[in-house]
């Protein structure tokens, strides 16, 4: 198996790296896809694909599962001169007061505590895409705070150009990425006897993080992004007590809100399985054992003759683990065209669940390249 320049596989049983094979695929193409350079970038994030070989039906021995990272692109696509990122808390100095739908008290000095805890945790979140992304310039953002005072117009709290040109000027940026608002909300069902007064309360706690970019060279923001995200969770209470998240709640949905905005301005990666046919056919049992021996070029010998040679649904198992293999190689249309071949021997779910995956890979691969590409 020929080792891709974006990704380097190791199994885990074996520790063993994959043999270099370069099986023929008949009547396909070869074309041969400069991912910008990624090679170099594999050496500063040391990029190795681990395939966890496991039994994903112990009773019925017919599929095992393959682990690997797929590279997802950022939502928003930056202009290129994009290099350094400004990251600045503008969060009116008292977002935690939220009215009558406040899920949080905001007596005895909390609402000091409770401002650290969900705007430190969500830059936590958002530094941690950025410091495990493929733009090697997005791993070090700078870091800086002008908190808002109370406006009645939204639009009086956009900054100007002039105040864009001179933070980016200050901080040496390209870009800032700024939190403008965060909401929280918190809806409940009582579940439980009402002479008792102790229910179980199912609560769905809900944030929303109003986010702006800024460019220096435009007069107004050049994205505005809304991050919604939900924590579901059940306590057993007095209702005569009043109902409050607790501090790891609010933690963990701050962490996710920050989690969230990061995979919109960045490509991330993504841990993603597979299914592996390996039953139904001696050559597909064989073929597992040869994977998890780290023999990927004799399994893929196996699968090639049985794709010629066995019975239509077996054909299409084949073609379908043929598939995988290379799209373990990052060759896409290789990929793509093995599992048409298994689709036109037999339509299985799985094989048509994994053309769809595979199809959305394809159709996002040019727009990768493209966000890629700064880093080279």
């Amino acid at each position: 198996m020929q080792i891709s320049e974006t990704i380097c596989c190791v199994l885990y049983a074996q520790g063993n790296i994959l043999k270099q094979m370069k099986p023929p695929v008949v009547g396909l193409l070869q074309q041969p896809i400069l991912l910008c350079n990624l090679c170099s970038l594999m050496k500063f994030r040391n990029i190795s694909l681990w395939i966890g070989i496991s039994l994903l039906f112990a009773c019925s021995g017919v599929y095992h599962t393959v682990e690997f990272e797929t590279l997802k692109p950022a939502t928003l696509n930056l202009p290129d001169n994009v290099s350094q990122l400004l990251t600045l808390n503008r969060l009116p100095a008292d977002f935690i007061n939220l009215g009558t739908d406040s899920v949080v008290s905001t007596s005895s000095g909390q609402p000091l505590i409770l401002d650290t805890l969900i705007s430190n945790n969500i830059f936590r979140g958002l530094y941690a895409v950025l410091r495990d992304s493929p733009l090697i310039t997005f791993h070090w953002p700078i870091w800086s705070e002008e908190r808002q005072q109370e406006v009645l117009d939204r639009n009086d709290a956009i900054l100007t150009k002039r105040e864009v040109i001179d933070l980016c000027y200050e901080h040496y940026s390209d870009a800032i990425l700024s939190l403008e608002s965060f909401h929280l909300s918190i809806e409940n069902e009582y579940l439980g006897r009402k002479d008792t007064f102790v229910y179980t309360v199912v609560s769905q706690l809900i944030s929303k993080a109003t986010w702006f970019i800024y460019l220096p060279q435009s007069p107004k923001p050049f994205n505005e992004f809304v991050v919604i995200d939900t924590l579901g969770y059940w306590t057993s209470r007095d209702m005569r007590k009043p109902l409050l998240p607790d501090l790891e709640k609010l933690r963990a949905i701050s962490y996710e809100s920050g989690l969230s905005y990061g995979q919109f301005v960045s490509p991330v990666w993504s841990k993603t399985e597979r299914s592996i046919y390996s039953g139904r056919a001696l050559e597909l049992k064989e073929g597992s054992e040869l994977t998890e021996k780290g023999e990927w070029d004799k399994a893929y010998t196996l699968w090639n003759d049985l794709s010629h040679n066995g019975r239509r649904k077996n054909r299409a198992r084949a073609f379908y683990n043929m598939a995988v293999f290379y799209e373990l190689e990052d060759q896409l249309d290789s990929a793509s065209y093995l599992v048409d071949q298994a689709l036109s021997s037999y339509s299985f779910k799985l094989i048509q669940s994994y053309k769809n995956e595979l199809d959305l890979r394809l159709q996002s691969k040019s727009k990768i390249i493209k966000q890629v590409k700064k880093s080279s």
